[in-house]
């Protein structure tokens, strides 16, 4: 599984910050990563840009705390996917808010090519969100999670197809 994080500080404390993810009203101020977030009756149907084409997902609410909610996918493109929003006090802002996406396609020889890139997708995709919830985010990302693709996709192709010796 891949683990994907980004985190913003955002001027609200905790609890109003989870409010204001879990209220929905950013869903139409979303900027062109993410084609689409559908209120579904009991989940959300998403559409994130991927390459050129989209990665698709219904995700359901699996809990809730008072600092954190959490969705699972129900339907769509990954084998499995699950993403937790925490919002937390920060020292040097009112709130730090974390999205945290674990991931998997289910198809091992494609994970190094695909899960770089559907990393990439979905960082891109809590920006957004992020951007569209909090106009005043300072956004970032944490590099130990939202690889490289290019270097990555790099990295498998070459061990997959490495020369053979003379």
């Amino acid at each position: 599984m891949r683990t994907v994080g980004v985190r913003a500080h955002v001027p609200l404390n905790a609890s109003d910050a989870l409010a204001r993810l879990r209220d929905g009203s950013w869903r139409t101020r979303l900027p062109g990563d993410v084609v689409s977030v559908r209120d579904a009756g009991d989940a959300e149907e998403w559409t994130v840009r991927f390459g050129r084409g989209a990665v698709r997902w219904r995700q359901r609410e699996a809990g809730a705390e008072p600092s954190a909610v959490a969705f699972e996918q129900v339907d769509g493109d990954f084998a499995k996917l699950s993403v937790t929003w925490t919002c937390e006090p920060a020292p040097s802002t009112a709130c730090q808010v974390n999205f945290e996406a674990r991931f998997d396609l289910g198809v091992p020889m494609h994970d190094r090519v695909f899960e770089p890139l559907l990393a990439r997708a979905l960082a891109r995709a809590a920006r957004a969100v992020l951007t569209a919830a909090y106009s005043q985010a300072e956004i970032e990302e944490s590099p130990a999670t939202v690889p490289d693709p290019e270097r990555e996709v790099l990295q498998a192709i070459a061990t997959h197809h490495s020369p053979a010796s003379p």
